[in-house]
């Protein structure tokens, strides 16, 4: 974003921070969730680099494919063990982990910018009401 147009969207009563203030995550929450998207990527890249469907991964783990999309897309319900042995099955060491994990270039969740505007606008019969509105950038 160009460095002048935070200072315009705040005239305009945007709120900006980072994504780790509009979640209100402590850096420990942060952390996990970054772990979470290196190893989802990893599990990913690593799968499509051996030439494994998510239909032949799910069987090599004795899972099912809609479990491993889950792992892949980093939803919550994939959980950092399913991960783990998705990664450990295709054949990546505690090493390989580890350089996954430390070499994520998303480590940025507490820098990435948020926008907010509370806009006030009436509603039919009632008193006025706030809506958020919320931009990640």
């Amino acid at each position: 974003m160009d460095k002048r147009k935070p200072g315009k969207l705040q005239k305009r009563g945007w709120k900006v921070g980072t994504v780790s203030e509009f979640l209100n995550l402590t850096p420990e929450e942060a952390a996990i969730v970054e772990v979470r998207l290196a190893l989802s990527q990893g599990v990913r890249e690593l799968r499509q680099r051996c030439r494994v469907s998510q239909v032949e991964l799910a069987e090599m783990m004795g899972s099912s494919q809609s479990r491993v999309a889950k792992v892949e897309s980093g939803d919550p319900r994939g959980t950092v063990d399913l991960m783990v042995k998705s990664l450990t099955v295709l054949g990546a060491s505690r090493e390989d982990l580890g350089k996954m994990i430390a070499s994520w270039p998303g480590w940025e969740i507490q820098h990435r910018t948020v926008l907010e505007k509370n806009i006030v606008r009436p509603a039919i019969g009632s008193n006025r009401t706030c809506k958020l509105i919320s931009i990640w950038i």
